[in-house]
C-alpha cells in the first residue's frame, strides 16, 4: 500500500469541503492508495509517473514517487489556476530537464517533498513521518505531523458523528471536567483552554510569555554571574547539506564559503519555536487561524523576529536523573508536575515567573540505552504544563519532549507555546550544563538564548548559552 501526502495548499483546501464529498474523496483517494493505476486513470503527457482520475465534480492528479502518493484534489472547471498555483512545489521535486535527467539532486528533492507533507498537519495528529534528508528517524524523537489519511479520515469523522448523537445525553450527566494532576487526558485539555494566555497582554500580542522578562528581570538575572564560566546548551549540528565554495583573490590569498540546507523543526538541530509554530483545533497564539496566518512565504502572525530582542533571563536547571538516582527518565514514568516542585525543592531553587525552565531527563543516555522507541517515548507528562502555567514560565528547555503515548492530546506539553504563549528551546544539550551545575553547587544562572531574524520565520536555530 502507498502512503499518501497532499501538496500544502491542496492539504488546507481539502478541510473546507463538505464532509460527504471528503468521504467521496477519501474513499477514491484510499483505493488509489492500493492500487494507483487501475483502469479509467490518465496519465499526463510529458510526466514519468503523474496521473488524474475524475470523481464527480472533481479530478485527482497524483504522481506516484518511491512508496508515496502525492496528492491534489481540484474541482473541475478550476484545474488550470488551482494546478498552477499549488503544484509547483512536488513540480520541482519531480521536473526534469530537456535532456531528461532530474533538476535537482536527490536530498533537495527529499528536503521538498517533506515540505509539501509538512502542509498535512491540519489534517493528522502528531506522529513518526518521514525524516528529512539526512535525519534518519530516531527513538526518542520529538513528533512530527503525520501524513494524510484517507481511512484516518473517515474513522475520525465517523468517532465524530458517533460522539455528537450522544452528546447532549453526556453533557447533562457530568460536571465539566476539572484540571487536575489525575492523568486523565481530557481533563489537561480542559486546563490548556481554561488558562490560556490568549487577550493577556492584548488580543494583537505576538510576543506571548516572553512579555514576563521585563528589563528588571534582565538584570537580575545578570547579578547571577560570579565566576563568568559559560557551557553551551547546543548539540553539534551536523546540517545534511553542506556545499563549499573555496576561491582564490589571485597570489597570496583565498577564502571559502559555504551553503546550508537543513530543517531544523523536527528532533535533530537545537532549535527555537515560534509561536506560529504549532495549533489544535482552537488555532495558533491567539486563536489565529493558521490558514489565514500562515501561507506559502512563511508566517504572517507570531514569526520569530518577535523575539530578536533576544530571550535573557534567569534559568533554572531542575536535574531528574540527578534526583531519580536513574542514568534516564523511562518511558514507564515520565516527569510529572509535582516531581518538578519535588526536586526545585530538593535542589534549592525557586522557579519564578519570566524564568527559564531547563528540564533534564537524559536525552544522552536514553539514545546510548537502544531503545527503538516501539513502547513509546519518555519524556515529560502534561502535568508539566500545569506547573509551567501555575509558575509564569516563559521558556521551556528540555531534551526529551513530550511523553508518548499521551492519549488524544495533540501536542501534551508542546502545547504550552500556543496557549500560554512559552517559547520552546527543542533539543537542548543539558547535560553539560547539568554537569556544570552540580559542580558549581548551585542549579540557576544567566541564561541566553538568541534566535536568528527570520522574516516569517517559524522558529531558529539557536545555540543557548548558560553562564555562572
Amino acid at each position: 500500500m502507498y502512503r499518501v501526502e497532499f501538496v500544502p495548499s491542496a492539504a488546507r483546501a481539502f478541510r473546507t469541503l463538505d464532509r460527504a464529498v471528503q468521504r467521496r474523496l477519501a474513499k477514491r483517494i484510499d483505493a488509489l492508495a492500493h492500487e494507483p493505476r487501475p483502469s479509467g486513470v490518465e496519465k499526463l503527457r510529458g510526466t514519468k509517473s503523474r496521473y488524474r482520475v475524475r470523481t464527480g465534480d472533481y479530478r485527482i492528479i497524483y504522481e506516484v514517487e518511491d512508496d508515496w502518493l502525492l496528492v491534489l484534489v481540484v474541482r473541475i472547471g478550476h484545474r488550470r489556476e488551482v494546478y498552477r498555483s499549488n503544484w509547483h512545489v512536488v513540480d520541482g521535486t519531480a521536473g526534469t530537464n530537456r535532456h531528461g535527467r532530474d533538476d535537482m539532486a536527490t536530498s533537495r528533492r527529499r528536503f521538498l517533498t517533506h515540505a509539501a507533507a509538512m502542509g498535512t498537519a491540519a489534517l493528522a495528529r502528531p506522529g513518526r513521518s518521514r525524516a528529512a534528508a539526512g535525519e534518519p528517524a530516531t527513538a526518542g524523537t520529538a513528533p512530527a505531523p503525520a501524513t494524510f489519511s484517507p481511512p484516518e479520515l473517515l474513522a475520525r469523522q465517523a468517532a465524530r458523528a458517533r460522539g455528537a448523537a450522544g452528546a447532549p445525553a453526556a453533557r447533562s450527566a457530568a460536571a465539566p471536567p476539572a484540571a487536575t494532576q489525575s492523568g486523565n487526558e481530557v481533563d489537561y485539555a480542559a486546563m490548556y483552554r481554561d488558562r490560556r494566555n490568549w487577550g493577556r497582554w492584548g488580543r494583537d500580542d505576538q510576543v506571548g510569555a516572553i512579555n514576563l522578562i521585563t528589563a528588571e528581570k534582565r538584570a537580575a538575572a545578570a547579578g547571577l554571574v560570579r565566576t563568568g564560566r559559560t557551557v553551551s546548551l547546543s548539540r553539534v549540528f551536523e546540517p545534511p547539506q553542506h556545499f563549499i565554495q573555496k576561491s582564490s583573490l589571485g597570489p597570496g590569498g583565498g577564502y571559502v564559503m559555504d551553503y546550508l540546507g537543513f530543517i531544523y523543526h523536527g528532533s535533530t538541530v537545537t532549535h527555537v519555536d515560534a509561536l506560529c509554530h504549532i495549533w489544535d483545533d482552537d488555532g495558533i497564539w491567539q486563536g489565529r487561524d493558521p490558514d489565514v496566518e500562515i501561507t506559502t512565504q512563511g508566517a504572517h502572525f507570531g514569526d520569530i523576529t518577535h523575539w530578536s530582542g533576544g530571550i535573557i533571563t534567569k534559568g533554572v536547571l531542575i536535574d531528574v536523573p540527578r534526583h531519580r538516582g536513574e542514568p534516564h527518565v523511562g518511558i514507564d514514568q515520565p516527569v510529572r508536575g509535582e516531581e518538578l516542585e519535588a526536586i526545585a525543592r530538593a535542589q534549592g531553587v525557586t522557579v519564578e515567573p519570566g524564568d527559564a525552565l531547563l528540564v533534564h531527563s537524559g536525552w544522552g543516555a536514553y539514545m546510548a540505552s537502544g531503545d527503538d522507541g516501539s513502547r513509546g517515548r519518555p519524556g515529560l507528562h502534561p502535568s508539566c504544563a500545569e506547573f509551567i502555567r501555575d509558575h509564569d514560565v516563559a521558556l521551556l528547555g528540555w531534551d526529551l519532549m513530550d511523553a508518548r503515548p499521551a492519549g488524544d492530546l495533540p501536542w501534551p506539553v508542546h502545547g504550552v507555546l500556543f496557549n500560554f504563549g512559552v517559547a520552546l528551546l527543542d533539543n537542548a544539550l543539558l547535560e553539560p550544563v547539568a554537569a556544570a551545575c552540580a559542580e558549581e553547587g548551585r542549579w540557576e544562572f544567566l541564561f541566553q538564548a538568541l534566535p536568528l531574524r527570520v522574516a516569517r520565520g517559524t522558529g531558529s536555530p539557536v545555540n543557548p548559552i548558560a553562564m555562572f
